[in-house]
């Protein structure tokens, strides 16, 4: 920063002036303007001494100039794994897997005042598909809204508060035969805000994998039948009419041994 004194005269300059009101004069055009880079929470002093011809000063007068960023940076979302796998069979998995980074050059001023982590499907997946929060916030407010599958987290908290929430979140998909939805891959939609600039945003990918169950064969929901032939006697059925088979992943059945 630099202290001006009317038109241009910077600080460390010395204005010899023979009348008090003069002086009075140039000391009341002070200003300070800055130049350098946003720092914001700072300090600078500006220290003022009088000084007579015989070279006695005043005690020095000190002006605390404490410098108030503007918020003018929108907050940075970064994620490092931005691709997962839910493999058939599991019930849940993390989102992020602790890659997720959040960054606000001004939150020394302004806190972060908001996130957002939104499942990007229809209402009727998420009945068996939603996003989760596996953690809590005494400075965080947390909501979950069933009919967009949107987390809302909202409270003033730093950039290490809303960064670990966000790192707790979890995808679940509880649909029994991942290879009959009519998707492949789902993306989880994070977004943070400081309440004034754009919000920052990134996504993760989270691929489902299907996994081939094998047929089921049950005979009266056993898998083994009892069965007596007697000697001499006429041909007996192996199986009974209770025999059930099913195949949650396929339709069509390639064969049978005996």
């Amino acid at each position: 920063g630099i202290v001006d004194i009317g038109s241009g005269l910077k600080h460390k300059q010395i204005v010899r002036l023979s009348r008090p009101a003069n002086l009075t004069h140039v000391l009341l055009s002070l200003i300070y303007r800055h130049t350098g880079t946003t720092v914001g929470g700072e300090y600078r002093y500006v220290t003022v001494t009088i000084v007579d011809i015989h070279g006695d000063k005043t005690p020095k007068v000190t002006v605390p100039l404490r410098y108030v960023g503007a918020n003018d940076q929108s907050p940075v979302v970064n994620i490092t794994n931005n691709v997962t796998d839910l493999v058939e069979g599991q019930v849940e998995v993390c989102v992020t897997c602790g890659s997720l980074t959040v960054t606000d050059f001004d939150h020394d001023v302004f806190p972060i005042r908001s996130a957002s982590v939104r499942l990007l499907g229809d209402n009727k997946s998420f009945l068996y598909q939603r996003v989760k929060l596996n953690a809590t916030s005494s400075l965080i407010n947390v909501t979950y809204n069933v009919a967009t599958g949107e987390i809302s987290l909202v409270g003033d908290a730093s950039e290490m508060e809303y960064q670990a929430m966000l790192n707790a979140v979890i995808y679940a998909n509880t649909f029994e035969d991942i290879g009959g939805l009519p998707f492949d891959h789902v993306v989880v939609v994070f977004s943070v805000s400081d309440g004034q600039n754009t919000p920052g945003t990134a996504d993760v990918i989270v691929r489902l994998i299907n996994v081939n169950d094998r047929p089921v064969l049950l005979i009266n929901g056993r898998l083994s039948e009892n069965v007596s032939f007697h000697e001499g006697g006429n041909p007996v059925a192996l199986l009974s009419n209770s025999v059930r088979i099913t195949d949650s992943d396929n339709k069509y059945l390639a064969g049978a041994t005996i």
